[in-house]
């Protein structure tokens, strides 16, 4: 069953008026229209949609924090973990090898013994 060809174009005129009508809804409003919609909705497009809602809503709570509150929280992991945090990305790199204090690895070296 093919839709029609002017049954496509009212849907894809109708789409941007849709999405202009739901950015002036009010919040409770708004989230009856999303309740809706799920009802709606497949489960595939429900998985879609927690992927898309996972990657908006990750957040490195880490680089989020003072730089001094960061490096107490990584100053109770071991060597081991601190040097897997230096591979997560640059701005941890820089908080465990001391670009913000002394090098947490080094000191969680030295607690074990490995003073060079």
């Amino acid at each position: 069953d093919r839709v029609p060809h002017s049954a496509t174009n009212v849907s894809s005129n109708l789409f941007p008026l849709t999405l202009e009508s739901f950015s002036g809804l009010e919040h409770e409003a708004r989230l009856r229209a999303f309740s809706r919609m799920l009802d709606l909705c497949s489960h595939h497009d429900h998985v879609a949609l927690r992927e898309e809602l996972e990657a908006r809503l990750a957040r490195d709570f880490l680089t989020l924090l003072p730089p001094e509150i960061a490096v107490m929280i990584l100053s109770y992991l071991p060597l081991k973990d601190l040097i897997t945090g230096m591979h997560v990305c640059r701005r941890w790199r820089e908080i465990i090898s001391g670009a913000t204090a002394d090098p947490l690895w080094k000191n969680a070296a030295n607690e074990i013994g490995l003073n060079g």
